[in-house]
């Protein structure tokens, strides 16, 4: 981490990260405004929030981070969830000038260890929320996702690790493997069936079904198309998902995604 303009911390991204933003705009103005008319309280959730500003390691130049990107659209409260105290306290210096009236939660602490800090803060009646998880490895588990199914009427948009964890991690022979790794990786997939793939040549999309499947169980339904985030060498980082029980959600992200960053309209 390093100091923005501002003297305040800044996350140290890729060049990749504009193009996930790229999506995750795109999606924030449809929801907040397509929306509105049918729920009052629109809430934008971001679980791994950051500093709020991102500086391009290659570049020197910034950029908002996930919350300055969302309290740009008509969402009517946020709440953001960060495990760095310096982070969040950065977090808030930039966004409270930007919340126009509206509420904003601030919480320090795992994603996974917080859910009742959230479920506190978020109207339940006549509400609706994105959910954005821009977990860079393995944090969430997928019995958080369970309490989200349980207590949320919400979209989410997940950052999948494919290149930036798992291709790295699920090659290793059982003895380069640590107990914790297995074990994180068994809470992230909900089970033990990653194992079995192991044998298998590396294919992210094998593990994405596996993915895929787990959420469905959960009932959400999963928008068809997956943004590929890349490096300067064109190899796979990871993909977004998106997760949500509302067939409207799925139309939104089909239109996000109908022209690329490139301003290159999409072929389904």
């Amino acid at each position: 981490m390093q100091l923005a303009s501002d003297g305040l911390p800044a996350m140290d991204v890729g060049a990749w990260a504009e193009n996930k933003h790229y999506y995750l705009n795109r999606y924030c103005d449809m929801f907040a405004v397509g929306t509105s008319k049918k729920w009052p309280q629109r809430y934008y959730i971001d679980l791994f929030s950051g500093p709020g500003i991102g500086i391009n390691r290659e570049t020197g130049q910034e950029s908002p981070g996930s919350p300055l990107i969302a309290l740009a659209h008509p969402f009517t409260n946020f709440v953001f969830v960060e495990a760095n105290s310096e982070s969040l306290d950065a977090l808030k210096v930039r966004t409270e000038p930007l919340l126009n009236g509206r509420h904003a939660e601030y919480i320090l602490g795992d994603a996974n260890d917080v859910f009742s800090d959230i479920v506190r803060n978020v109207q339940q009646q006549g509400s609706l929320s994105l959910i954005f998880v821009d977990a860079y490895t393995i944090q969430l588990k997928m019995r958080t996702m369970q309490w989200f199914s349980d207590h949320f009427r919400t979209d989410l948009l997940i950052h999948f690790p494919y290149g930036t964890f798992l291709q790295r991690v699920i090659p290793q022979t059982q003895t380069e493997m640590t107990e914790t790794t297995i074990t994180e990786l068994n809470e992230f997939f909900g089970g033990t069936e990653w194992q079995e793939l192991r044998g298998r040549k590396p294919n992210p999309r094998v593990y994405l079904n596996l993915y895929e499947a787990k959420l469905r169980e959960l009932g959400y339904m999963i928008g068809d198309n997956y943004p590929r985030m890349a490096n300067i060498k064109n190899a796979t980082l990871y993909y977004l998902v998106l997760a949500s029980k509302n067939e409207l959600a799925l139309k939104f992200w089909k239109n996000t995604n109908e022209i690329d960053p490139d301003g290159q309209r999409a072929l389904f």
